[in-house]
């Protein structure tokens, strides 16, 4: 069971298809329609607030602080967005840190293990590896990659909610 926590007198308003057990939202937190969050995952919205946006999948064991993370953008296992802006079809990936005032433009893929420091700006459209090093502008087929990572994990979130349903209608 996830846990949905009012903090501050402000309570989560959970709009998402899908919030797995064992994930905590806490505070001034909008995960908007389409969203999902994924096992062992945290989103605080406890000093300012924090959205995820429509069709956005949260993947397990991230943390999310006081972020505004756009719409169709995948946050991959275990990245950190701290106090930052990630704009709308991004792939962050697995261990991508990204934190306190730094912007991703909309269509960019974070390499692994990425670190985004302080303030950096991220322009739209740009691959990101190490310390916030651009190395590219993205391609069509970057594009196509992310659009259906993005897609099957949506899609996969569907079918883990019935699995899940279905599971506690049977009594497992």
């Amino acid at each position: 069971m996830s846990t949905i926590i009012t903090f501050a007198g402000k309570t989560p308003r959970v709009l998402a298809s899908f919030v797995a057990p064992g994930c905590f939202v806490i505070g001034d937190v909008v995960l908007k329609p389409g969203s999902s969050v994924w096992f062992g995952s945290i989103i605080r919205g406890d000093t300012a607030p924090c959205e995820i946006g429509e069709g956005t999948a949260v993947l397990e064991h991230c943390y999310v602080e006081n972020a505004i993370v756009g719409d169709n953008t995948m946050l991959s296992h275990g990245a950190i967005a701290h106090k930052c802006t990630i704009g709308s079809r991004v792939l962050v990936g697995i261990g991508a840190r990204i934190i306190n005032g730094a912007e991703i433009g909309d269509d960019c893929l974070i390499g692994a293990g990425a670190l985004i420091t302080p303030g950096t700006k991220i322009p739209p459209g740009s691959v990101v590896i190490d310390k916030g090093r651009i190395v590219r502008s993205v391609t069509e087929q970057d594009v196509s990659y992310i659009r259906l990572s993005i897609e099957e994990v949506q899609q996969k979130a569907t079918e883990i909610e019935r699995a899940l349903m279905s599971a506690k209608r049977s009594g497992e």
